[in-house]
């Protein structure tokens, strides 16, 4: 952990601060995602149209990126689930399918190349007018586990 007395401390401390402090609601290789409830009260009676709050968490291997600011809809989970599926399903045909928050702070595609699975992880910084990008390989062995997750999402928000 870094010294309290540095600038980088203190900033590491506020960063610290405002991240979710219980286990996330879906892990995709290093990228990390909580739903922390409904963008506003009355979303829940909008069905798929209803969006969620997801806070996101990238580890790299230097780098730290936390995003507190993503609003993603269900129906973009409900999407991201259907594929999974098809593609856990047809593990040997070559799929490409992409998971993003409304609001374009990140983005992921995952390119399934016969059971290993790329993916493709940005996020955006309008701050710096660019994106972050990372990769990673996952095989497929991961996906039921992420399947779960996203059915576990579903039904304590839909």
């Amino acid at each position: 952990m870094p010294p309290k007395n540095t600038i980088f401390g203190v900033m590491f401390d506020e960063f610290r601060n405002r991240m979710p402090t219980d286990e996330p609601d879906l892990k995709i290789g290093r990228f990390l995602l909580w739903v922390s409830g409904y963008t506003a009260i009355n979303q829940k009676s909008q069905g798929d149209f209803a969006y969620l709050r997801t806070p996101t968490l990238l580890v790299a291997d230097n780098i730290i990126v936390f995003s507190e600011l993503s609003d993603t809809p269900i129906f973009g989970f409900k999407k991201f689930l259907e594929e999974l599926l098809s593609m856990y399903e047809n593990i040997s045909v070559k799929q490409v399918i992409e998971f993003s928050s409304d609001n374009s702070e990140f983005s992921l595609k995952l390119t399934n190349d016969l059971g290993q699975i790329r993916i493709d992880i940005k996020y955006y910084s309008w701050l710096h007018n660019g994106a972050l990008e990372f990769e990673e390989h996952i095989d497929q062995s991961y996906l039921p586990k992420i399947i779960n997750d996203l059915k576990i999402i579903l039904t304590r928000h839909y």
